[in-house]
């Protein structure tokens, strides 16, 4: 059984993560701007030095000479202190500190950090006479004449140690950090999902038997609030599936009845006594046409139960000509204009593309023209149209019959309901029931418009793939 997934610890992941990252280059960019703060106050001292031994060198009588007893003072007379210079005229040693005990600065092009070519220095990592690790910063230039260099290093061994303290304090200081953050962590975690688990828990006291209740809205969380009113909208419409059920089986129950009542009241009067065969033969056609009205009856409540359960997924729906589907509805009804000498005229526009059911469609159309040649005068006619108008695809089906009771054309489309010029015609009352199932099914609307003693027109609008 695979565990369920946890949004509290999925949170708790992020947050101590996005934390550990954050303390992490936090502590990683303070100590490297310790070190550049470090190092490039070090620069600024051999910078310093530099222009003093600059400063040093002079000619007296045509000679290029080195105050050298101006640098005998300081680090620079300590034997190995870590503080180091060398002066060169013609690439010759004029002048050293003491401090270097015979010992030469030896630095190589792989050894340079940093190169200034407007204060015409360069700086490189090097090794001291006592084996420590020296920053040196050179200058070269031309002094009468002459080439020079002059050489300056400090060691950076108290620097180094320095920085390892501070780089073992940052380290110690984040395990406190690790469980600080651990801890906020779950603090946030936990206050953040307090309102959904309170949400959680008002909807577990919400059953079929208070579906009426709401989830309040205002003083809410932006979040909650929108999935509140989702909520409460996704109730309504379970409410309205409940009613919806419950009258379906009320409806049905009170339709079925009739004809069931029928059949059973025949068989028991026939059946108490011996009757003339003739009788009997009209008793069998009166339950023939109550088993007939009770078969039709069942086969269209289960078309509208089909429906309406959104049996049409969308691996049902395909691409479809409307044309097509029209036409074939008109080819299905078309025995029934014999009789009455109804016309059926096709106004169709070529090429419009729909995506849908193409049987439920057309069980549809068939059933609106069915409806439209069985209450159209004789002689008359029925009209199909259909256009492409904003993106939408419109299909009229007009008649030439008496019209609709204005009365009737609020509940038309009522399960079992039939109007008041339709109660002698045979029928259901289940037919635009189903029609307006199958529109509805494919995200369509469907309307009446009558014209009293002209005839109605039903219109039907379907989306555009």
């Amino acid at each position: 059984m695979t565990k369920p997934r946890s949004i509290s610890t999925r949170l708790f992941c992020w947050l101590f993560t996005v934390g550990m990252l954050v303390l992490l280059a936090s502590g990683v960019g303070l100590y490297l701007e310790v070190q550049n703060i470090i190092y490039e106050s070090m620069d600024h001292t051999l910078e310093s030095e530099l222009e003093i031994f600059t400063g040093l060198l002079h000619v007296e009588a045509g000679d290029l000479e080195f105050e050298y007893a101006e640098t005998l003072h300081g680090d620079y007379i300590v034997p190995r202190s870590g503080h180091y210079f060398q002066v060169y005229i013609d690439g010759e040693v004029i002048a050293e500190s003491i401090s270097l005990v015979d010992e030469r600065l030896e630095i190589s092009p792989e050894q340079i950090i940093e190169e200034n070519s407007d204060l015409q220095y360069k700086v490189y990592h090097g090794v001291g006479p006592a084996g420590e690790s020296l920053r040196l910063m050179e200058r070269s230039l031309v002094f009468a004449e002459h080439p020079a260099r002059i050489l300056v290093a400090q060691t950076v061994s108290d620097s180094e140690q320095m920085l390892s303290r501070f780089r073992n304090f940052l380290l110690i200081s984040g395990i406190p950090g690790f469980f600080f953050l651990a801890l906020l962590g779950q603090a946030i975690s936990h206050r953040s999902l307090r309102p959904l688990k309170e949400f959680s828990d008002r909807i577990d006291q919400i059953g079929e038997k208070n579906i009426e209740v709401r989830l309040p809205t205002s003083n809410q969380y932006q979040e909650i609030g929108r999935l509140t009113i989702a909520f409460n909208s996704m109730l309504e419409r379970l409410k309205k599936s409940l009613q919806a059920r419950e009258e379906l089986l009320s409806e049905v129950s009170h339709e079925l009845k009739t004809p069931v009542a029928v059949i059973r009241s025949h068989c028991d009067i026939y059946l108490q006594k011996e009757r003339p065969a003739k009788e009997y033969i009209d008793a069998l056609k009166v339950i023939r046409e109550s088993a007939d009205l009770l078969g039709v009856k069942i086969s269209r409540l289960l078309s509208i139960a089909q429906t309406e359960a959104e049996l049409m997924k969308a691996s049902s729906l395909e691409s479809l000509d409307l044309s097509t589907c029209l036409h074939r509805a008109r080819i299905t009804v078309e025995p029934l204009t014999q009789e009455p000498q109804i016309e059926i005229i096709e106004n169709l526009e070529p090429d419009l593309k729909i995506r849908g059911n193409s049987e439920r469609l057309i069980e549809a159309f068939a059933s609106l023209l069915e409806n439209a040649i069985k209450y159209n005068r004789p002689n008359g006619k029925v009209i199909i149209q259909s256009m492409r108008r904003n993106n939408q695809a419109h299909i009229s089906i007009k008649d030439t019959g008496c019209g609709i009771d204005p009365q009737d054309l609020e509940k038309i489309f009522d399960r079992f309901y039939r109007g008041q010029r339709n109660n002698q015609a045979d029928g259901s009352g289940l037919g635009l029931g189903l029609v307006k199932a199958i529109i509805d099914a494919h995200e369509g609307q469907i309307e009446v418009r009558n014209r009293q003693e002209e005839g109605s027109c039903f219109v039907i609008t379907l989306p555009l793939p």
